[in-house]
């Protein structure tokens, strides 16, 4: 069949003399047919990696010590490279957290009354 002869395949919307009712309660029940059963969540569950992806071969790293291929001067590079900088934005992560700790923690106790001195530059005109 044609586009818009009005095909069984077609929605209502480009079926000749369809009225706009019609059109809209096509579209609405194409819009909520529910998915097939097998895909339903399935992508969702691949994104919070509770299911493999269907072709991933897995990381790559892994793949090339069970192969026993040797890495080049290059690949090791970035290999360390990667190391290196993962290693030392968790150091810095933690760091800020130990330092955010000790300020947020820190004893006002001898720090709470203000002296007289200081009560009269604060009562100063300026």
């Amino acid at each position: 069949a044609a586009p818009g002869a009005g095909g069984a395949g077609e929605p209502a919307a480009a079926k000749p003399g369809a009225s706009a009712s019609e059109a809209f309660e096509a579209a609405a029940s194409e819009a909520a047919a529910p998915p097939p059963e097998q895909e339903s969540g399935k992508r969702l569950r691949q994104f919070l990696a509770l299911e493999p992806l269907e072709d991933d071969p897995g990381n790559q790293w892994s793949l090339d010590d069970k192969e026993g291929a040797q890495l080049s001067g290059e690949e090791e590079r970035k290999k360390l490279t990667a190391i290196i900088t993962g290693a030392l934005s968790l150091l810095f992560g933690f760091g800020y957290l130990i330092t955010l700790f000790f300020v947020e923690n820190r004893d006002f106790s001898d720090e709470t009354a203000l002296s007289a001195q200081d009560l009269a530059v604060l009562e100063r005109p300026s």
